[in-house]
Order: C-alpha cells, then sequence, then structure tokens
C-alpha cells in the first residue's frame, strides 16, 4: 500500500515537472496571405537622353515628377515566409524635366505616361511588419519632345520599353485588413530609336537616334487584404 501510495505520488512529481516544461503559447504571426490591393504614390527621378547617330549625346534633361496608380497582388504564407505575385499600374502626376541647348536654338523635353509592372515579391514576417525583395519586368510608356525655336517646332516621340526592376521594402499592418507599405524600385536602364524624319510644321529634320532612359522610384502605398 505504501510503496503504491509512494508510485503515484512520484508519477504526479514528473507530470507536473513536465506541464511546467511546456512552452508558453506562441502568439499567431499576422496573417499575409490572400489577395491584397491598394493605392500608391510614389516619388520617381528619371534621365532622358538623346544620342544622334554617330554623334556625341545632344544633352540630358531630369525629371522627377509624382506619379501614382494602384497594385494588386495574391501572397503565400509558410510560417514567416511570405512569397506571392504583383501587379501595379501607375501614371505621371506631373510635368517632366527639361534641357536647353547652350546656343538656345533647341530643346528636349521628357516626362513619364505610364509604367506598368508584373513580378514576383518575397520576404519575412517579423511580428507586424513584413520586409520583402522584388523584381519583374515592367512597360515604361514615356514622351520625348525635341523643340526648335527659329521657326516655333515640335517633334514628340512616344517610347513604349519593356525592362526589368527589382526591389526592397518594407509592409506594416496598421489594422485588421489594413496595412502600409514602403518600396524602392530601381528600372533597368532601357532605350529607344527613331529614324530620320522632318519636324511638321518646318523644314528642319532630325537625326536617326536613340533615346536612353534611367528610372528610379520610391513609393507609399495603403492597401487591403481581401
Amino acid at each position: 500500500m505504501g510503496q503504491t501510495f509512494r508510485q503515484a505520488r512520484y508519477t504526479g512529481l514528473v507530470v507536473g515537472v513536465l506541464l511546467g516544461l511546456q512552452p508558453a503559447a506562441v502568439l499567431a504571426q499576422p496573417a499575409w496571405d490572400g489577395w491584397y490591393g491598394g493605392a500608391v504614390i510614389a516619388k520617381s527621378q528619371s534621365d532622358g537622353q538623346f544620342t544622334p547617330l554617330g554623334s556625341a549625346p545632344y544633352g540630358t534633361a531630369d525629371s522627377n515628377p509624382a506619379i501614382g496608380g494602384a497594385f494588386v497582388g495574391y501572397a503565400f504564407q509558410k510560417d514567416s515566409f511570405v512569397w506571392g505575385v504583383e501587379a501595379s499600374y501607375m501614371t505621371g502626376l506631373g510635368s517632366g524635366g527639361s534641357f536647353a541647348h547652350g546656343a538656345g536654338s533647341s530643346s528636349m523635353d521628357i516626362s513619364t505616361d505610364s509604367v506598368a509592372s508584373l513580378g514576383l515579391r518575397g520576404g519575412v514576417a517579423q511580428g507586424s511588419a513584413l520586409f520583402f525583395a522584388s523584381a519583374g519586368v515592367a512597360r515604361m510608356d514615356m514622351q520625348l519632345d525635341v523643340n526648335v525655336f527659329s521657326p516655333a517646332d515640335t517633334i514628340t516621340f512616344h517610347d513604349g520599353v519593356t525592362t526589368s526592376y527589382v526591389g526592397i521594402g518594407v509592409a506594416y499592418q496598421i489594422d485588421t485588413g489594413w496595412f502600409a507599405q514602403l518600396e524602392a524600385r530601381h528600372y533597368n536602364d532601357f532605350s529607344a530609336s527613331n529614324p530620320s524624319m522632318g519636324f511638321p510644321n518646318t523644314t528642319t529634320t532630325i537625326s536617326p537616334g536613340t533615346h536612353h532612359y534611367t528610372f528610379d522610384t520610391v513609393s507609399l502605398g495603403i492597401g487591403l487584404q481581401f
């Protein structure tokens, strides 16, 4: 009888110790999986350069207008790892940049018409934050105007070029289903070309040439998980 009691007491102590060693409940990781979408505004930095065939560059126009638009994506999540696909579309919200020729006889303007992108996004969730990197392809639609002043005339080029991009960013859940995100992207340099052509209202012609662009953005977005 005494031995049975001692065994039961020992068993109870072992169970108690084991229960005491159980880990504390793990806090639920905020969910990032599923559909999401939102609005974004970005500050861009772009350069446009026109180089006539066989000549030095005519000049470079710097442009840094605001652009705005929307994004939508779908994410998968396994523990703290999050990955998925995202598409976005942005359009220019302001004026572009200009370059005036030193002789005062001509100038060049550039502006951003639109930026459409499709890419992959992956990262790690830490608390309410998601740190991510992105990469994909983008369709850039830029406008380049070459102006002459005597007499006044303009040739406008609408350059649509496909390029690639890489980015890094962070998203933060600010309320149930709502999040804010900050992302910086670098778009690989891209180019278009033009044949020899005349200005529409004068006898002046423009040589065949290449339009070379650079483009970078820093964007702030607000989104909702569906």
